[in-house]
């Protein structure tokens, strides 16, 4: 064999291996784009995943922190009003200690603070006497009250009675009347058909100015006030 054949022998058996380990590997340039290509499905579906749950957290957390702001500033006013309230009760309760009662019971003690004639007295009745109502309900001709009247009196005739008319302006009109009648009455003058006695208690009334009276003293008899 010539030596010229041996040399392009050889030179076939270099290109055919060449030509094998060339078909045989791939650029690096290649290799990354197929692993990026093979990578991006999975990696495109987490960071959707991550989008869909940073988009949503911000969401649930502004409501719940809403919520908690809201629940906890009404519950704060609630307590704030309910203490503003209670402070109020305090401090009138504490610059009248008669505010607590009714205009009416007030009147009442005030009225026997004044002009009762008896201040021991265990209780304090007060009658309303409707008009209309006779002054002596054992005489037939006696004259009735012309207007609505309250009647005070102590559990003992001693005590002592107190029969009126509130006028709503501070004043009572008293009407000087028996706390008990006698059950025999005998015969009265009678004048047009009215007893003349009971006509002139009536005619007799007269008006009182009511003092305001000691707070405490008046709280003391509200206290034992018996209205029937």
């Amino acid at each position: 064999m010539s030596k010229y054949k041996l040399f392009y022998i050889s030179l076939s058996v270099i290109l055919l291996a060449v030509s094998g380990c060339s078909s045989d590997q791939s650029s690096p340039e290649e290799a990354d784009q197929a692993n990026t290509e093979n990578a991006s499905p999975a990696a495109s579906t987490i960071t959707d995943e991550e989008e869909t749950d940073e988009s949503e957290q911000p969401e649930n957390t502004s409501v719940h922190s809403e919520t908690d702001s809201s629940g906890s500033t009404s519950s704060e006013t609630s307590v704030n009003e309910e203490e503003s309230t209670e402070k109020d009760s305090e401090d009138t309760t504490a610059s009248d200690p008669l505010s607590a009662y009714s205009s009416e019971q007030i009147e009442y003690a005030r009225i026997w603070l004044q002009l009762g004639p008896n201040q021991d007295i265990d209780t304090l009745n007060v009658e309303k006497i409707p008009s209309g109502t006779a002054l002596n309900p054992n005489d037939e001709h006696s004259a009735t009250y012309p207007h609505d009247v309250v009647q005070l009196s102590g559990t003992r005739l001693v005590d002592g009675s107190i029969t009126y008319k509130s006028n709503g302006n501070g004043t009572i009109t008293v009407y000087d009347v028996p706390l008990r009648w006698e059950e025999n009455v005998p015969e009265l003058e009678v004048k047009d058909g009215v007893s003349v006695y009971t006509q002139d208690l009536i005619d007799s009334a007269h008006d009182v100015s009511v003092d305001v009276g000691d707070p405490e003293a008046i709280e003391a008899l509200i206290n034992i006030e018996d209205i029937h």
